[in-house]
């Protein structure tokens, strides 16, 4: 797969748990990571690594609540794609991180919401210390002040983080553009906010959902 200065970050089981509670079978989950690692996509999430003890859910899939003996056992032979874990602020219980070298995981994203901003460029600066690649994932942006979005950016390319998303969590930034509180912004100036922010020192995304086909 060739592409110019981008990466593709695969959440289907991740994100898809929402829907089946995270009912992946193991084989599932072999067969989709080695699958993408032929297609040549560069990160795989395979789940969250939030604590089983700070939310409801035990029912849930092991892909909810992340193992890492689990995983070993499931991805026995990584490839060059990358695992990918999503982490939210007061969910993750820092003392299950294990440093990198120990870990199946590459990539820990850290979803916040603006006000929690402070509280990700902390668990980024941990994760990075044990040696993971970061994000931070800056959620509902359709409810974002465009002077909070900038400060956000400001602070945050104080820290290490390797890459950071806006994310429109509602499916407000069709193509035709949205008011974001009193702010006139179409998808691509989202996009390309971003982007300017962090042109010279950090990677940047932006996530879109279309909840009009929902």
């Amino acid at each position: 797969m060739t592409r110019d200065n981008h990466s593709i970050l695969d959440c289907t089981i991740r994100d898809g748990g929402l829907v089946n509670n995270w009912d992946f079978s193991v084989q599932f989950v072999k067969d989709m990571y080695y699958g993408l690692s032929e297609a040549g996509v560069e990160y795989m999430e395979i789940g969250y690594k939030n604590s089983a003890k700070s939310l409801k859910g035990a029912d849930a899939g092991p892909w909810r609540f992340l193992n890492e003996d689990f995983l070993k056992e499931v991805i026995t032979h990584k490839t060059d794609t990358k695992l990918s874990a999503l982490v939210d602020i007061g969910r993750v219980d820092e003392k299950d991180i294990l440093p990198r070298e120990q870990s199946q995981l590459d990539l820990i994203r850290v979803a916040t919401y603006i006000k929690d901003v402070d509280k990700a460029i902390d668990l980024v600066n941990k994760f990075n210390n044990f040696g993971y690649e970061t994000s931070i994932n800056i959620m509902a942006l359709s409810h974002v002040m465009e002077n909070d979005l900038n400060e956000a950016f400001e602070e945050i390319a104080k820290c290490p983080v390797d890459v950071v998303y806006v994310v429109d969590s509602y499916g407000k930034h069709g193509s035709e553009g949205h008011r974001l509180s009193r702010f006139q912004i179409p998808a691509s100036a989202a996009r390309e906010e971003a982007r300017r922010a962090y042109a010279q020192q950090h990677a940047a995304g932006f996530r879109q959902h279309d909840r009009r086909r929902e």
